[in-house]
């Protein structure tokens, strides 16, 4: 009878047993050996809030610098769309062989023997108003090869149109000069060289020149020259009358001063065209105090056979005895009424 009361008791048991064989055992994370565990750096460590979840991406990719801006001169920002990018993959007509070609990078190079021709944009580049629109346009060097010793570098300006460049200008600097600088300013291009003097070896230039151009409706001419002797001395003229712009009938006073005499104090006058005609040419005489020294001259320029209505440059020059090259040259421009 005692055996028969404790059945219902070891029934029970028996079925709770049976309950708990039948409920799956709590997932457990497979214990690894350390060794076998990657270490991360603290930082990188799942601490995360919930809401910084999507950027553990961005935590985990490398740390990379920031890509600096192009160093362009302040006009050649946004205003204008002429951009050093631009203008190293652009469409050029050489201005020495005359074809047209496709910048890549900066260089192009194709054909042979006759044909051959290598053309390479020389840095650095200058950005600035030209044509007097408000907006930056640009210069820059195009050196052209067409197979030989000689690299012919041409100065050529590119004006903006509604964003894009527009080739304009252009003259031939020297072949294989040395470019030391180029900037635009007040309208004009100021270009810092070393080129061919009358004597010198086509390899080797030695005459430091600085350059001033300017747009006109002939296109892209010299309107200032400055010299450095070889003793370092500075060769420039300066013409203080009349100015640029002076509206002039019959005749006109020419007046200024040059930083060394000329050879046998005579400079050479010479009246241009827009077109580039000359219409006159004469000797102007200088007063130096002593010979090679500063001097300065005052003299009359006879325009009574240049037709009225024309814009004029006058042009003073210092021209070398021994060859005829242009050691120092200044000009104004001149409305002949």
């Amino acid at each position: 009878m005692k055996l028969m009361r404790n059945i219902p008791t070891l029934t029970f048991l028996i079925f709770v047993l049976l309950l708990s064989a039948c409920v799956a055992p709590a997932a457990q994370t497979p214990t690894l050996p350390a060794t076998l565990v990657p270490t991360l750096p603290a930082s990188l460590a799942p601490t995360l809030p919930p809401t910084h979840a999507p950027t553990l991406l961005a935590t985990l990719a490398p740390t990379l610098p920031a890509s600096p801006a192009p160093t362009l001169p302040t006009t050649s920002a946004a205003a204008s769309g002429l951009n050093v990018d631009i203008l190293k993959n652009l469409t050029f007509t050489g201005p020495v062989y005359g074809k047209t070609f496709k910048l890549l990078l900066g260089k192009y190079e194709a054909g042979s023997g006759a044909d051959y021709l290598r053309a390479d944009l020389l840095d650095p580049i200058a950005f600035g108003d030209l044509n007097g629109d408000g907006k930056p346009d640009a210069a820059v060097l195009l050196a052209e090869n067409g197979g030989g010793t000689g690299v012919f570098v041409s100065l050529i300006t590119l004006l903006d149109q509604n964003g894009a460049p527009l080739q304009n200008g252009s003259v031939l600097v020297d072949d294989r000069p040395k470019i030391n600088s180029i900037k635009i300013q007040d309208g004009k291009i100021v270009l810092d060289a070393v080129i061919h003097g009358g004597q010198d070896a086509m390899c080797c230039p030695s005459l430091p020149v600085t350059e001033t151009y300017a747009l006109s409706k002939s296109g892209l001419v010299l309107r200032k020259l400055e010299s450095i002797t070889p003793n370092g001395m500075q060769r420039a003229i300066t013409i203080t009358n009349p100015k640029d712009g002076d509206i002039v009938s019959g005749s006109v006073p020419l007046q200024g001063s040059v930083t060394i005499a000329p050879f046998e104090n005579n400079l050479v006058y010479r009246i241009i065209d827009q077109q580039g005609n000359k219409l006159a040419e004469g000797p102007v005489m200088v007063k130096a105090d002593g010979l090679g020294g500063p001097g300065t001259f005052n003299t009359t320029i006879d325009l009574s056979k240049i037709p009225p209505g024309l814009l004029v440059r006058l042009e003073l020059v210092d021209q070398s005895a021994a060859d005829g090259s242009t050691l120092a040259m200044d000009s104004v421009e001149l409305m002949i009424k």
